[in-house]
């Protein structure tokens, strides 16, 4: 019996609470007397009784040497966060990096970005970098579950004595915990519930160069080549269960790793580079139209994309704004092909429609319109804080022209602010309210 609970009082560990409770036992019973000023010091009692305590006390020994053990450790980790600090400080290492990637004349500089898919992160950008009006941009940024992008784009550089402008892009984006919300019976009905979210990871890597040519009145036609690298993995986020498991290639087009797709397209725009609150009476319209062509393996994926977008803005008074915006987006496989899931047109909060999250709904066609107003707050110099209040709306099927329905019109409203605090930082702040309830959107850059 008494082996028996020997064995259980070791296993249990116990035991190692013994040496504690002795120290503490001993300080109860013994308290620690005060240390002398100095081994020599002598402390002596009145009365017949003196006596010389030369020695600590043992429980006071036990106590010093324990603690300084225990601390020695912590202590030596500080020493060396500070000498590092100090010697980044002595050496001006922070300034010399500033210096070196920031310039007075504004033609060189860093810039935080932050967006709830990709989280916080830097821009560097380099204006004139190989001819006038180039620009050179970098950027990182890492979130959760390690989602990562990182981007470098080179863009404006004139030819031809200034008759084409070129432009040469590469991104590489790690995307964690990217949201489906569909179901094995209807992957993308437009009455999904939230309930039937899953995720997945989205690796992606572009390449694009872009040719543009610039028109009067702010009109540009543009070409664009570029080539995409997908895979598609598991999703990381417990909470949800990983499309992966959901479905399968057959029943969810482009669900596998090694998707190459090579892209061509063109555009006609009309896109001011003026400010909002100059942009009064004045309309942009921005046309695009791709043909997407797998390359390697089963060569199973060949479609179409087109786009259309159409702004007005209709100043009223006092710098206050009303912007009316009306978008479509329609997607087509080539005959006996299909369309990855990823390529889909989307409408959510990030795209379009603010109130519902990330990759609410998927689909083939959207259409889809906002009413916005524009109003400032608060303007002190060449900064301002603008408010503005909006309701999106739209829809998304697979054939809208054959299955749009009033009841289907999905309807979102909400307000928001964006601000400029300093130059070239750019926040936005915005709440949207939907059918799936309220969501906070914040983007930085």
């Amino acid at each position: 019996m008494a082996k028996h609970f020997f064995c259980c009082f070791c296993r249990s560990r116990l035991f190692i609470l013994i040496p504690g409770m002795l120290i503490f036992i001993s300080c109860i019973c013994n308290p620690i007397r005060a240390l002398p000023k100095n081994k020599s010091e002598k402390k002596v009692s009145t009365g017949n009784n003196s006596q010389i305590f030369e020695e600590r006390a043992a429980g006071e020994r036990v106590l010093y040497f324990s603690g300084k053990a225990f601390f020695t450790p912590f202590k030596f980790l500080s020493n060396q966060t500070r000498q590092i600090a100090e010697s980044f400080i002595h050496k001006k290492y922070v300034q010399q990096t500033i210096d070196l990637m920031t310039a007075d004349d504004g033609l060189r500089g860093i810039r935080p970005r932050f967006s709830s898919r990709q989280g916080p992160g830097l821009n560097f950008f380099q204006k004139n970098l190989l001819v006038y009006g180039s620009i050179l941009k970098l950027g990182a940024s890492v979130g959760l579950n390690q989602c990562q992008c990182y981007f470098g784009e080179l863009r404006q550089i004139k030819l031809f004595n200034d008759m084409l402008t070129a432009g040469f892009s590469a991104r590489y984006q790690n995307l964690a915990d990217e949201p489906f919300y569909g179901t094995l019976q209807s992957p993308f009905s437009p009455t999904t519930e939230k309930e039937n979210r899953s995720t997945y990871v989205h690796e992606q890597t572009r390449i694009d160069f872009h040719l543009n040519k610039d028109l009067q009145n702010n009109y540009r036609i543009g070409l664009s080549l570029g080539y995409d690298i997908n895979n598609i993995m598991s999703g990381r986020d417990d909470d949800y269960p990983s499309l992966t498991r959901l479905f399968s290639e057959n029943t969810l087009p482009g669900l596998t790793t090694g998707i190459n797709i090579a892209r061509i397209s063109l555009s006609f725009t009309n896109e001011s580079q003026q400010s909002i609150k100059n942009l009064g009476g004045k309309s942009e319209v921005n046309l695009v139209g791709g043909v997407y062509q797998q390359l390697g393996g089963r060569r199973e994926f060949s479609f179409s994309k087109i786009s259309a977008e159409f702004v007005r803005y209709f100043p009223t008074f006092s710098n206050q704004m009303f912007i009316a915006r009306f978008a479509g987006e329609f997607a087509r496989p080539f005959s006996h092909k299909s369309i990855p899931f990823y390529y889909l047109n989307k409408m959510d909060g990030h795209e379009n429609i603010r109130g519902f999250g990330r990759g609410r709904f998927y689909g083939t066609d959207l259409i889809w319109g906002s009413l916005e107003y524009r109003f400032p707050i608060l303007r002190h110099s060449n900064n301002c804080i603008n408010g503005m209040i909006f309701t999106d709306f739209g829809q998304i099927s697979q054939n809208i022209f054959r299955k749009f329905s009033e009841n289907r019109v999905k309807v979102t409203y909400g307000f928001g602010i964006d601000f400029q605090a300093l130059p070239g930082v750019k926040t936005m702040i915005g709440i949207g309210k939907s059918s799936d309830g309220i969501r906070l959107k914040f983007d930085l850059n």
